[in-house]
């Protein structure tokens, strides 16, 4: 979703601990699983990156998924 909103973005993963799930851009934490207890709605991630690829002002994202299915 990210890349095809923003296709020159650079999308990069790490190991983390375990249980942990952050995200960032540009530096910026936006999303923290450990602080909020769940995953982010995918949608309000891809509306930060692309604010962030418009030199617009990145804020925390607090929209989280209901569920979580991992395929």
């Amino acid at each position: 979703m990210i890349i095809s909103a923003v296709p020159e973005v650079r999308v990069v993963g790490a190991n983390g601990r375990r249980s942990a799930f952050e995200i960032t851009v540009n530096g910026i934490l936006i999303f923290s699983k450990l602080e909020r207890g769940s995953f982010p709605d995918p949608q309000s991630v891809v509306e930060q990156v692309v604010a962030a690829s418009k030199n617009e002002q990145v804020t925390t994202v607090e929209k989280t998924e209901k569920t979580c299915t991992i395929l």
